[in-house]
């Protein structure tokens, strides 16, 4: 699938396969005297970091956990909980491409084009087409399943409060927070390997399935990685993925809602 990014056509060493269309419009401006703000840094940051964010995720987690215990079932440190470790997952990458890059916007392919959530409707329409196939086979091998949201949201309904806030997590917080982590740093993290971009979108699928820690979803979780890999390498834009993401998780949210 051969990528769709309206950015000029420029050679720097700066550029790497797949890279998000923002760096490469700011590469375009730079290479013809319009650029006005500070020189565009080159790979000050790698995989190592992508690493690195995982683990301070974990590290949030365990931390989490051992300062506020397990949390009720319907108490609101269940929100806590799924707060703090996101942390790691949005907070770093912006930090670290502030810090030593161009900013999240620019290196991380983050900006608003109506183009890129369109196409990001369409992919979330396919994403969700896969998630269908893959859960009805699923099904058929495994027998019927839920997934870890699920099984929470499940114990929320006797604070419907609670059961909102975490409704709204994961339909609009969770795709942000992760596309971020997964198809903003780690997906540029392997880019800049230079490798076929589709071992990039294949790669990235992989450690967002594995991630989640849920055996029995990882098939279904590689599928809607691939989908929102694709997204991000044909837009050159991580908003593409985002709004694509939203559009696989806010079913389930509303499904939370509208059975409690």
């Amino acid at each position: 699938m051969p990528p769709v990014q309206s950015a000029p056509e420029v050679v720097s060493e700066l550029l790497y396969p797949a890279a998000p269309i923002t760096l490469r419009n700011a590469v375009a401006q730079e290479q013809a005297g319009t650029w006005t703000k500070r020189p565009l840094r080159g790979f000050n940051w790698w995989f190592g970091d992508a690493f690195l964010m995982i683990f301070l995720w974990l590290v949030l987690a365990v931390v989490t956990i051992g300062v506020i215990g397990v949390p009720e079932s319907d108490s609101w440190l269940i929100i806590v909980a799924q707060l703090v470790p996101w942390i790691a997952l949005a907070g770093f990458p912006i930090a670290l491409t502030m810090l030593v890059g161009n900013g999240p916007r620019i290196d991380l392919g983050l900006r608003f084009s109506w183009r890129d959530i369109g196409w990001g409707l369409v992919y979330g329409g396919l994403s969700l087409l896969v998630a269908i196939v893959i859960g009805v086979i699923t099904t058929q091998v495994a027998g019927d399943f839920n997934s870890a949201a699920g099984e929470v949201g499940q114990e929320l309904k006797s604070n419907p409060a609670v059961l909102i806030v975490f409704a709204l997590l994961i339909g609009i917080g969770a795709p942000i927070v992760e596309e971020i982590a997964f198809r903003g740093l780690i997906f540029n993290s392997l880019a800049k390997f230079k490798m076929w971009p589709l071992m990039t979108v294949f790669l990235s699928a992989a450690i967002f399935a594995l991630f989640h820690f849920e055996g029995v979803r990882i098939a279904l979780l590689f599928g809607i990685g691939i989908v929102l890999g694709l997204a991000r390498w044909h837009t050159g834009s991580t908003t593409t993925a985002i709004v694509a993401h939203m559009c696989n998780n806010i079913p389930g949210a509303l499904f939370l809602l509208l059975s409690s």
